[in-house]
C-alpha cells in the first residue's frame, strides 16, 4: 500500500466517517447505518470481482472509462453517509445506494471469529489508506505522485440471507500519452538513419497498466493468500478497448472429479476493437489493421493451483473462436459444507488484457451430502442444449429467434432452455435460476428468475426478466429440450405420496379468458332472479347455448368451477377458463383490478383481459390481470379454497394423508369494486408451483441497436437453507448481426429444360428458342415465408425495340422473366417474381430458393453479346440494422455470359415461311433461298422431318473484311442501315458510340436486297 501524508489525510477522514455514521442523528431520527461489526466468521470481504476499460469518445484525447465489476461481503461496516443513511431494509446497502470501497483486515488476534469482549473492532492491520484504489499506471498531472482515485460502488444486487453485495464502479481518466513507453526494434533489411529516425525507426509500444488492488478476500486462498488485484492494459495506440469478462460471482464445482468451466469475454468497445489500429507498433505498417487475437491463461500464485486453460481452447470451425473457453480444473474434495477458492484469469483480445477473480464454491460429495440429508442441485438437461465438448456459441441475425439461430456448425442449433433439479437423496429444495448478462458496453450483476433470496430491482416491473435484452423473457416452459418431462392431462386428485409437483409435470396454466353468455338465470321472463337494467338487453343463444365456451373448449380450455361472479345479480353469466400447454409460456401472477388499478397493474408488467368480470350486472368493473414473468408458474386457479384432497390439484407438501392443510398452497386473490351502490367482489385462490424443478427458456428476437455479442451466464440454485448450494455454471455466446441478404450458389438440377453453358462458359441463345437459366438462392437467417424476390441488376436485363409489341404478333413468342419451375409462365404484368422457400438440412433459420430466367430473344436480338443479371432481395425485416433505414437486402449480382446467333430462328408451332417472314422484314422467297433442304414452301416447318421444330436460316452470315464498315456493307447488299441493326444487335449497340467499324471477319447477318442495290461508293478500294 501506499503511503504518505496525501494518503494518510485521506485514511484519517475515511475513518472518522465511518466511526460517526453509526453515532448520528439527523432531526433527531436515527439515520439508517448499521452497527460495527465486531464479530465475522470470515478473513475479509473481497468475493470477486473483474475489470475492463473502453476509449472514451466523448472526452479528451487519450480518455478511457474503467469499469470494475465486483461482488463483496455485505455485512462488512461500509462507510455510511449520516445524512443519507442506507435503503436496504435491514439499514445495510440497498438497490441504487452509493457505497466507498474500502479494505477490511483479519482480527487482531487472528481468529476468526474474535470474542465479542475484544474492545478492537476489526481494523486494518497494514499502515496506509483505508480505501481501495484504482491505480492508473502515470503520473498525476505535475506531480511525482501516481495517479489513483477512490472506488464509490453502485450497488445492483444483493441477497441478505447470503451476505452479499454486488455492484458496478465507473472511473474515468485521461492518460498523459496514448502509451506508456516505446522500444525500438530493428526488421529485417531496416537501415536506420539520423535524419528520420523519429518517423521511420521502428518501435514497440508499451502499455499502461492500470489496477486495483486490496485486501482481504472473504476466504483466504489455500495457499493463505488474502490480497486480491485485478488489472488491465491499456495502449491507445493500437486497442479501443480490452475484453470484458464475463462469469457469474462464484464458480461452484462438482466434488472429486476434473470440472470444466465454460467462461467467455466479450470487446468493451464493441466489434470495432476487434482490429488493432497499429499492431502494438509504430512507423511499422506491416500490422496496421491486422485482426485482434483472442487468448486466455490463469494467471499462477492466485489461487486456482489445479486450474489451466487447454492448447487449444475448444473445438474449431467457422462459427467459433477463442472468444469463449474451457477452464479446465483439478478435482477437489469436500465436506457438506463446502470448499472454498480464489482462481484468477485472464482475457487478452489483441494487446489489451483484462483480468477477473472469481471465487470457487465445490458441492459436498454425494456420500457427505446422504449422510448430511442435504440435496444437491443437479441439470437436468445440457443448459442451452450445449453439450459437454461444445463452445456452447450461437449466430443470430436481427429479426430472427435465438431458437433458430446457427450453432457452432451449420448444422446444430441451440435452444434457451435450461432445466435444473435435486439430486435424488435429501430433501427437495426450491430452485431458481441465477444468471448474469453481459454485452460491450455493460455486465449485469447476479439476476434470478425469482426474487427468493436475491434483490436486484427496485419496481415489480424490473423483476421478470431482469437485465435481459430488449424484449427477451426467461419464461417457465415445461418442453425444456434434454429434460424428457413427462406432460399428462388433466389431474383430478392428488398422489398418495405426496410428492407429485406439478412443476416438474408441466401442468401450468398458460392462458387465461373469460367469457360471457345469457341463460336461464338472467334472461327469462318471470324468473325469480332480479335482471338488471342493462341486463334486459342481453339475449341468450338459441336454444340456451354457449358458442363462445364450445370455440374455448375446441381450443383446450377448461372451466373453473363456480366462476360466475354475477351469479346472483342479474348481470352476464360469466366464466373463466384456463388452459395448460405444454409448449406454452407460464402465467406466474394474477390478480382482479377495479378501473383505477388497471394502469398501475400494467406499469407492473401485467396484461389485462378487456372482459369485465362485472359485466352488465350494474356494479362497477373488476378486470382479470395476469403476468408471464419469469418466477415459479401458476398451477391452478380456483374461486374458493379446496377442502379435500381431491379438490386440490397438485398437494405438494401441504398433504399428509390424512388432512389438508394450508388451504393446500392455494393463495387468496381479491378484487373490490365500489360504487354508490355499494361494494362488488371477485375472489381467486392460487396456486403456484414449488419449483423443486426448474425449467427456465430464454426466449429472445434480436433487434434494431442489438447486434452485438451477448453473453449469458446461468445456474440452478436453491432457494432455501443456511448454506444454499448451485450447479457449476454455464455461458453461452449469442453473436448478433444484422440480417445478411441472400446469395447465390450453384446448385445441380437433373431438368433437361435446364440450358447448359459452352465449353467457353457461355451460353448460347437462339431467337424464338428459351433460354433457361437455373438460379439458386441461399438465406442464412431466414424463416419459411421469408420469400425471395427477383430482380434484373442494372444493366443486367437484355434491351430490346422499344416498341417490339408493335412490330410483332402474339403468336411469336419474345421476353424476358424469372418464374420458379422452366416450363412456368411469366408473372401478371406488374407483379414481383417471388420465389418461395424451403428448409434444409437440420437448420431451421437456413432456407433455399430455385428459380429460373427465362429467356426468348426477339427477332431484333440477334447478335446479342453481353450478361444477363440478376439480384435476389429480400425484406429486411422489421429489424434493420440502422433505426429507420428499413426496406430490402439484395445480393450480389448473379450473371450469365450469353450470346444469341444470329441468323437463326426457332421454328415455333405452326409456323411456315410466311408467317415467319413478316419477323423479319423480308419475303417467304428469300427464307426459301436460305433454307435449300425445304422443298415446298408452303408445308408447316414444324411437321417437316428436314426441320423437325429445329432452327431455320432467315439470311445470310456475311465475314467482314478489313476495309468494311457499316456503310459498305448496306450498300453492297441493299439494306437500310436500320435493317442492319435491326439483324444484327451488336452493331447497333455499337453505332450508339458513333463507331461504324468492323472487325476483320465480324459477323453480320444480311437478307440481301437484289432490287435496290446500289453500286458500292469505295468501289476500288475493295478489289
Amino acid at each position: 500500500r501506499a503511503s504518505g501524508m496525501g494518503n494518510g489525510m485521506r485514511g484519517f477522514a475515511a475513518l472518522v466517517l465511518l466511526l460517526a455514521a453509526h453515532l448520528s442523528l439527523v432531526d433527531g431520527q436515527a439515520v439508517r447505518c448499521p452497527e460495527l461489526n465486531r464479530e465475522a466468521n470470515t478473513k475479509g470481504h473481497f468475493i470477486s470481482g473483474s475489470i475492463s476499460w473502453s476509449r472514451d469518445m466523448d472526452g479528451p484525447e487519450n480518455s478511457v472509462i474503467f469499469e470494475i465489476v465486483s461482488t463483496w461481503r455485505r455485512n462488512h461496516t461500509w462507510p455510511c453517509n449520516p445524512a443519507i443513511g442506507f435503503t436496504g431494509g435491514d439499514g445495510r446497502p440497498g438497490l441504487g445506494d452509493m457505497i466507498p470501497i474500502v479494505g477490511i483486515t483479519v482480527p487482531r488476534s487472528g481468529a476468526l471469529q474474535p470474542a465479542s469482549s475484544d474492545p478492537s473492532p476489526l481494523q486494518q492491520l497494514a499502515v496506509g489508506q483505508v480505501s481501495s484504489r484504482l491505480i492508473t499506471g502515470d503520473m498525476r498531472p505535475g506531480t511525482q505522485q501516481p495517479a489513483d482515485y477512490d472506488i464509490k460502488m453502485k450497488v445492483t444486487s444483493f441477497s441478505i440471507a447470503e451476505d452479499w453485495i454486488s455492484g458496478v464502479s465507473y472511473i474515468h481518466h485521461t492518460y498523459s500519452a496514448p502509451y506508456k513507453g516505446k522500444t525500438p526494434f530493428y526488421p529485417a533489411k531496416y537501415v536506420a538513419s539520423v535524419d528520420d529516425k523519429d518517423t521511420a525507426q521502428p518501435y514497440t509500444t508499451d502499455p499502461w497498466m492500470a489496477t486495483f488492488s486490496s485486501c482481504c478476500r472473504q476466504w483466504p486462498t489455500p495457499g493463505g493468500g488474502l490480497t486480491f488485484s485485478l488489472e488491465t492494459s491499456v495502449d491507445l495506440s493500437d486497442m479501443l478497448g480490452s475484453p470484458r469478462i464475463a462469469s457469474l460471482p462464484v464458480l461452484w464445482l462438482t466434488s472429486s472429479v476434473a470440472n470444466e468451466v465454460y467462461i467467455c469475454a466479450v470487446p468493451a468497445a464493441g466489434r470495432r476493437s476487434l482490429t488493432r489500429m497499429s499492431g502494438g507498433t509504430l512507423n511499422d505498417a506491416s500490422d496496421d489493421g491486422t485482426p485482434a487475437h483472442w487468448s486466455w491463461e490463469v494467471v499462477a500464485g492466485e489461487g486456482g493451483s489445479g486450474a489451466a486453460f487447454p492448447d487449444p481452447p475448444i473445438p474449431t470451425s467457422v462459427f467459433v473462436s477463442a472468444q469463449c473457453s474451457r477452464m479446465r480444473m483439478a478435482p477437489y474434495n469436500t465436506a457438506p459444507m463446502g470448499q472454498f477458492d480464489h482462481v484468477k484469469v485472464r482475457a487478452r483480445l489483441g494487446s489489451a488484457h483484462a483480468t477477473a477473480d472469481l471465487q470457487i464454491r465445490v458441492l459436498p460429495t454425494e456420500a457427505a451430502a446422504r449422510a448430511a440429508g442435504v440435496a444437491v442441485p443437479v441439470k437436468r438437461s445440457n443448459p442451452f442444449q450445449c453439450t459437454e465438448t461444445d463452445s456452447c456459441q450461437m449466430t443470430v441475425s436481427l429479426g430472427l429467434p435465438i431458437s433458430e439461430a446457427l450453432g457452432s456448425s451449420e448444422s446444430r442449433v441451440f435452444s434457451g432452455g435450461l432445466s435444473f433439479g435435486n439430486s435424488d437423496w435429501g430433501a427437495p429444495t426450491p430452485l431458481e435460476v441465477r444468471y448474469t448478462v453481459t454485452r460491450p458496453s455493460m455486465q449485469t450483476s447476479l439476476m434470478a428468475s425469482s426474487d427468493a433470496r436475491v434483490a436486484f430491482s427496485a419496481t415489480p416491473a424490473g423483476r421478470d426478466h431482469a437485465g435481459l435484452p430488449r424484449g427477451a423473457e426467461l419464461s417457465t416452459q415445461s418442453s425444456v429440450p434434454g429434460a424428457e418431462l413427462e406432460c399428462g392431462g388433466s389431474v383430478t386428485g392428488c398422489s398418495a405420496a405426496g410428492t407429485n409437483d406439478a412443476s416438474s409435470s408441466c401442468k401450468f396454466v398458460s392462458d387465461v379468458q373469460v367469457s360471457f353468455s345469457a341463460g336461464a338465470a338472467n334472461s327469462r321472463p318471470l324468473h325469480d332472479v332480479p335482471v338488471s337494467a342493462e341486463g334486459r338487453d342481453y339475449q341468450a343463444v338459441v336454444g340456451d347455448g354457449d358458442r363462445q365456451a364450445s370455440n374455448l373448449l375446441a381450443q383446450g380450455y377448461s372451466l373453473v368451477g363456480s366462476s360466475d361472479f354475477n351469479a346472483a345479480s342479474g348481470g352476464a353469466r360469466v366464466g373463466l377458463w384456463l388452459r395448460r400447454d405444454p409448449q406454452g409460456r407460464a402465467v406466474t401472477e394474477v390478480m382482479v383490478a377495479n378501473s383505477s388499478q388497471v394502469q398501475r397493474a400494467k406499469d407492473a408488467g401485467f396484461e389485462q383481459l378487456e372482459q369485465n368480470l362485472l359485466e352488465q350486472s350494474g356494479r362497477g368493473a373488476l378486470y382479470l390481470m395476469y403476468k408471464r414473468g419469469s418466477s415459479a408458474p401458476i398451477l391452478d386457479i380456483r374461486t374458493s379454497p379446496p377442502t379435500t384432497c381431491t379438490e386440490c390439484y397438485e398437494c405438494d407438501s401441504f398433504w399428509d394423508g390424512s388432512a389438508l392443510t394450508g388451504n393446500g398452497g392455494y393463495v387468496h386473490v381479491r378484487g373490490e369494486s365500489w360504487t354508490a351502490a355499494g361494494m362488488a367482489a371477485a375472489d381467486l385462490w392460487v396456486k403456484r408451483g414449488l419449483e423443486r424443478v426448474v425449467s427456465r427458456e430464454l426466449r429472445w428476437t434480436p433487434c434494431t441497436g442489438e447486434d452485438e455479442d451477448w453473453v449469458v451466464c446461468a445456474q440452478g440454485s436453491q432457494t432455501t437453507g443456511l448454506s444454499p448450494l448451485s450447479t457449476p455454471m454455464q455461458c453461452i455466446l449469442m453473436r448478433v448481426y444484422p440480417k445478411p441478404p441472400p446469395e447465390f450458389f450453384s446448385g445441380v438440377s437433373a431438368s433437361t429444360s435446364v440450358s447448359r453453358p459452352g465449353p467457353d462458359g457461355v451460353f448460347v441463345a437462339h431467337m424464338g428458342r428459351r433460354l433457361v437459366l437455373q438460379l439458386d438462392i441461399r438465406q442464412r437467417s431466414a424463416r419459411i415465408g421469408e420469400d425471395v424476390v427477383i430482380e434484373f441488376a442494372e444493366g443486367g436485363r437484355p434491351m430490346d425495340r422499344d416498341n417490339i409489341g408493335e412490330l410483332l404478333t402474339r403468336r411469336t413468342p419474345t421476353g424476358i422473366f424469372v418464374t420458379d419451375s422452366p416450363d412456368g409462365a411469366p408473372p401478371p404484368e406488374g407483379q414481383p417474381s417471388v420465389l418461395s422457400t424451403v428448409e434444409t438440412g437440420d437448420n431451421p433459420s437456413r432456407t433455399e430458393s430455385r428459380g429460373f430466367v427465362v429467356w426468348t430473344p426477339s427477332p431484333y436480338q440477334g447478335g446479342w453479346n453481353g450478361t444477363v443479371c440478376v439480384v435476389a432481395c429480400t425484406e429486411a425485416s422489421r429489424c434493420p440494422a440502422v433505426r429507420g433505414m428499413g426496406g430490402r437486402l439484395c445480393s450480389a449480382p448473379r450473371c450469365f455470359p450469353v450470346r444469341v446467333e444470329r441468323c437463326k430462328w426457332q421454328v415455333q408451332n405452326e409456323d411456315s415461311f410466311t408467317t415467319v417472314a413478316p419477323r423479319f422484314q423480308t419475303s417467304w422467297l428469300q427464307l426459301w433461298y436460305a433454307n435449300p433442304l425445304i422443298r415446298h414452301p408452303d408445308f408447316s416447318l414444324q411437321a417437316l422431318p428436314s426441320v423437325g421444330g429445329e432452327l431455320i436460316n432467315v439470311g445470310r452470315v456475311y465475314s467482314a473484311r478489313w476495309d468494311d464498315t457499316v456503310r459498305t456493307v448496306t450498300e453492297r447488299f441493299g439494306v437500310t442501315r436500320e435493317r442492319l441493326f435491326d439483324l444484327n444487335h451488336d452493331l447497333a449497340v455499337r453505332s450508339m458510340g458513333m463507331d461504324d467499324t468492323m472487325p476483320v471477319d465480324q459477323h453480320v447477318c444480311v437478307i440481301p436486297d437484289s432490287c435496290t442495290l446500289e453500286e458500292p461508293s469505295n468501289s476500288g478500294r475493295n478489289e
